[in-house]
């Protein structure tokens, strides 16, 4: 179980996370994508969750984690494989709340940090 600390920033007033958040949906996403070589990792989504990602079916800027309706999960198989619906595929809005962060400590606004889906390695000096 994982207890997040104040219950105010806890978008569904829940703030524990544990395994029964999961095995039912496993079940359910295997049930609705049988067929499908989509891997979807559960701790990927979680910690979207955590970052106050929503589900991709329900915009994905919000967090309500307490959807759990199928389409939430995304309705056209490119939601289906992001890893906010049933997917492990990662887009550039899913940095968002990280941008937003960096933003609040630097003052560099949000829009200025870029989003990268490799390895950055330092620049020489």
């Amino acid at each position: 179980m994982l207890a997040l600390g104040d219950a105010a920033r806890c978008w569904t007033g829940d703030c524990y996370y544990e395994s029964g958040d999961v095995d039912g949906r496993i079940a359910e996403i295997k049930e609705t994508t049988s067929g499908s070589t989509t891997k979807f990792w559960t701790h990927f989504h979680e910690v979207g969750h955590l970052i106050e990602l929503g589900h991709v079916g329900t915009g994905g800027t919000t967090n309500v984690h307490a959807n759990n309706s199928p389409t939430a999960y995304g309705v056209t198989l490119q939601d289906m494989q992001d890893v906010m619906g049933r997917g492990s595929v990662r887009h550039d809005w899913h940095a968002t709340p990280w941008q937003q962060a960096a933003e609040a400590f630097t003052g560099i606004k949000s829009a200025d940090w870029k989003v990268f889906q490799k390895r950055v390695w330092p620049a020489r000096v």
